[in-house]
């Protein structure tokens, strides 16, 4: 049994009944300082765990019991030593994210056991208190029943469920009560839409939202953490793309060849970067397509391309940074902001967005099965 507990439940806990069973510390707790790790979008957080490194060690919350080995601060997670840590991880975290450090915070643990009335011990449980100061706190306790005892452990998970005071979180939860301004990056924003919202509105309400994830992909991809924020970056700014095209008549011709013009050259500036990370990224399948002996000429190739990515990379990164793009991208959100007041509307503007949506959707329908004939 394991579960995520909002705050430090070790007052709750110490002499805590479960009908005749008696929850009890068996050790003095003991502090350490760590970090917590997760992905920019908290692939982590996420499958429901949490990445600790602690000294020379790294610990991983979240499932049946701790998982522990030795290793530096994470990085990739190909790069990391093996262990019981790493495969976990490889399981669940894209091999293109890098982990990145939450912030710091202090681990208490705490040894508990569940005994019965003749003092016999039932249920062995880990509870590792997580504090990240300022009254910050979470939990993680993993239980393990002794031999013939899973009846006990079932009351006590039953027990925990019913105890007043004991907040269940899961490990977003977590991650939000430790560091509440480190909220997890949401991939695809939710559009808030109703039956009656025009196209204009809807189409005005996506590229904001996108424009936005675009925005909060800059700094990483200017520090060059990991090659998916330039990724997300692109993929953001092409759904505006996306939008300003397929909503043909919701803004004025002029302003939609405006808009698509520059979004186009934003696009532009990254596509050389994009292409090597590409070739990077499927350099170990290219290799496989060459014989063994001729591979030391293809490496070769892939140096000449990485050296080529650090030039780019250092290229964008200075149009990224420059005050030209600065204002560029400025004036574009006050273009879009307000509900898009700013932005000139064309003839399907006021047209409910479902019923432009189910146009346009039978029209692709209608094109496929002429091509599919």
């Amino acid at each position: 049994m394991s579960l995520w507990i909002a705050g430090d439940p070790r007052p709750a806990f110490d002499g805590a009944r479960f009908g005749k069973d008696r929850l009890l510390q068996r050790e003095e707790p003991v502090g350490t300082p760590a970090a917590i790790y997760d992905t920019f979008d908290g692939q982590l957080a996420t499958s429901g765990r949490l990445l600790l490194s602690e000294g020379d060690s790294l610990v991983l919350l979240g499932g049946e019991e701790p998982l522990r080995q030795t290793g530096a601060a994470p990085g990739f997670v190909a790069d990391m030593e093996p262990g019981p840590v790493r495969d976990a991880l490889a399981a669940t975290v894209s091999p293109l994210r890098r982990l990145s450090a939450l912030g710091e915070v202090t681990l208490l643990r705490q040894k508990l056991a569940l005994l019965d009335d003749l003092e016999k011990t039932l249920v062995r449980c880990d509870l590792v208190v997580i504090d990240g100061g300022g009254g910050r706190e979470a939990a993680f306790l993993s239980a393990t029943a002794l031999r013939g005892y899973d009846k006990a452990s079932a009351r006590l998970s039953q027990g925990l469920g019913a105890m007043e005071g004991i907040g269940r979180l899961d490990a977003r939860g977590a991650v939000a009560a430790l560091f509440p301004d480190a909220a997890r990056q949401v991939l695809k924003p939710d559009i808030e839409m109703t039956a009656r919202t025009t196209a204009f509105r809807a189409a005005t309400d996506i590229i904001e939202a996108h424009l936005d994830l675009a925005g909060a992909h800059e700094a990483g991809a200017i520090a060059d953490i990991d090659s998916e924020f330039l990724h997300q970056y692109r993929v953001a700014l092409r759904k505006v793309r996306s939008v300003i095209s397929l909503f043909k008549g919701v803004n004025s011709p002029e302003e939609t060849e405006d808009l698509k013009a520059r979004f186009g050259a934003l696009m532009a500036e990254t596509g050389p970067l994009r292409d090597l990370d590409v070739y990077l990224i499927a350099r170990e399948s290219y290799l496989d397509l060459v014989p063994e002996p001729l591979r030391p000429g293809l490496e070769l190739l892939f140096e000449d391309i990485a050296a080529e990515r650090e030039r780019a990379q250092a290229e964008l990164a200075r149009h990224l940074g420059s005050d030209a793009y600065e204002r560029e991208m400025r004036r574009l959100q006050k273009r879009i902001a307000k509900g898009g007041k700013k932005l000139a509307k064309g003839p399907e503007a006021d047209r409910p967005a479902r019923d432009l949506a189910q146009r346009l959707i039978w029209k692709r329908y209608r094109k496929v099965c002429a091509i599919a004939r």
